[in-house]
């Protein structure tokens, strides 16, 4: 039977869970120029502590 419209089967969702899985794939740098954006931090950085 359809549940009534306006009302939801309310669900549960391991948050750490998902994070977990999401933090062991490889992170993608090419998506937005990160890469670059990471190295131009990189480089001011150790350019301010030297």
């Amino acid at each position: 039977m359809a549940e009534p419209k306006g009302k939801r089967k309310e669900q549960t969702i391991d948050k750490i869970k998902i994070a977990v899985a999401v933090a062991e794939q490889p992170a993608n740098l090419d998506s937005l120029d990160l890469k670059q954006k990471i190295d131009g931090v990189v480089k001011f950085i150790r350019k301010v502590n030297s």
